[in-house]
């Protein structure tokens, strides 16, 4: 169990009440990320959302050993990351990896899954949240493509 005051920082559990941020607390525990460490892999079963206390995390897309993975979003203090477990998915679709030393509260994903079941507001507040960073992934992966194209063309002569 964690100290709920470290979730009250988060603006996703902000405007949560005290019993069901007690909840998420005894299904949370902390974990420490050294420099490069991996936090979960892309494809990986996803089963666990994270909670980054202190420290910064790169999200990244393209498992391909052959290729450098392209850096998707940079996580910051007091936000969530992982959200895969609590959807349909259940496999992450980018690898995290901690570019700083890095404490997090890992949540138990299937039972937050079940809480955002339950209680339509901690629902909705998750859902809006998930809809923010797809988002913004995918305004970043489209002006990484538009770069590439860009890049490409130049190279080319055309």
């Amino acid at each position: 169990m964690i100290d709920i005051n470290i979730l009250k920082k988060a603006d996703i559990f902000k405007s949560l009440e005290q019993k069901i941020l007690e909840v998420i607390a005894l299904i949370s525990y902390e974990q420490i990320y050294d420099t490069n460490e991996k936090i979960f892999t892309e494809g990986e079963k996803a089963d666990r959302i994270f909670l980054l206390v202190e420290g910064k995390i790169s999200i990244q897309m393209g498992n391909d050993k052959n290729l450098k993975p392209v850096i998707v979003d940079t996580v910051s203090q007091d936000e969530f990351f992982g959200w895969s477990a609590i959807v349909d998915e259940h496999a992450f679709t980018a690898s995290a990896v901690a570019t700083d030393k890095s404490r997090i509260v890992v949540i138990d994903g299937k039972e937050l899954k079940k809480l955002c079941e339950i209680n339509d507001h901690i629902g909705n507040i998750f859902r809006k949240k998930i809809l923010s960073i797809v988002s913004s992934r995918v305004v970043h992966l489209s002006r990484k493509y538009k770069e590439l194209i860009y890049s490409r063309r130049r190279t080319l002569g055309e």
